[in-house]
């Protein structure tokens, strides 16, 4: 009898470390974007409800804060503005600056901002809103091989379908840049194409960040497309489960609708997207299919990936 208790006693025990291993995750969220100091509290709140242990701040331009047409300008003061905020917050918030492909002084702030403290950049240009020039134009070459020569990461909006053979031959001229395409790279609906990438490029990531606006299409059609085919999404994210980072791009503003608990439901979204077979998320009015992944895919996309991507041990 008493053997039996004890071994009772040790399945308990077992099932108890089982179970906090499971949840116990330091997450971090390499896509988030912050107006400025005073807002930073809501997105800390986020990440303490959602147990988010770091975020990457990215340099914004006032185009995504304010959306009323002011086009890629006011980055610089946001860029100074995030890296005093990771210099009050060190082991919480990292700041990645951005910059314009057509400011003739774009390397030389570049430089500026990784001595300043940035850890990465940001890299709007393959967005077509924001698309000016070539990804593959040679003004950008300084720009790539200073990345490159000083392993430094960059957060790429990039539409794979959109800009292929561009962002290819950047990718063929620099193999060892190391990137993150956000937004599954805008590939939800072409994962093979994206597959083929992860295969050619072992330096390329995604984010699985389709934004936190209850407007914004990416998200909406995001859930949609997960729905419709689940299979195959998660047989994609189990393929390569080493190539995969969390972060849900959320603009923390002054905004009346930008509270705190706003961002803890966005970011909890996300987690129930992965950790969950089904789960509700009331921001997007929509009750969707997750993926359900296990613990050790999980702390890959939480804590392995964003790791490797930020060049941390």
């Amino acid at each position: 009898m008493k053997k039996f208790i004890l071994f009772f006693i040790l399945l308990l025990f077992i099932s108890a470390c089982t179970n906090q291993n499971k949840n116990d995750y330091k997450i971090i969220d390499v896509h988030e974007h912050l107006q400025d100091e005073k807002n930073a509290y809501k997105l800390l709140y986020g990440m303490e409800k959602n147990s988010i242990d770091k975020t990457v701040l990215l340099g914004t331009s006032d185009e995504t804060f304010y959306l009323d047409g002011r086009d890629f300008v006011g980055y610089d003061k946001n860029n100074e503005e995030i890296i005093k905020i990771q210099e009050k917050y060190p082991d919480k918030l990292i700041a990645f600056c951005t910059l314009n492909p057509d400011d003739p002084e774009k390397l030389e702030k570049l430089k500026k901002c990784h001595k300043n403290g940035a850890k990465g950049l940001k890299l709007y240009s393959g967005h077509s809103h924001f698309y000016t020039i070539p990804l593959n134009d040679s003004s950008m070459y300084p720009v790539y091989q200073y990345l490159q020569d000083n392993n430094i990461p960059i957060v790429w909006h990039v539409n794979l379908f959109t800009y292929y053979y561009e962002f290819e031959q950047v990718l063929n001229n620099f193999p060892n840049l190391i990137v993150d395409c956000p937004h599954f790279c805008l590939s939800l609906y072409n994962l093979y194409i994206l597959g083929d990438f992860f295969d050619r490029y072992p330096n390329l990531y995604i984010d699985i960040s389709l934004g936190g606006n209850e407007d914004n299409p990416y998200a909406t059609q995001g859930w949609e497309i997960v729905d419709e085919r689940l299979d195959t999404t998660k047989e994609f994210f189990i393929k390569y489960q080493d190539r995969i980072l969390y972060g849900f791009d959320d603009v923390v503003t002054s905004h009346p609708t930008k509270t705190k608990e706003r961002v803890a439901e966005i970011g909890r979204c996300y987690r129930d997207f992965l950790e969950k077979d089904k789960f509700e998320c009331k921001r997007f009015k929509s009750k969707t299919k997750g993926l359900n992944l296990s613990p050790e895919i999980l702390k890959k996309i939480y804590e392995d990936n964003p790791k490797r991507f930020l060049g941390r041990k």
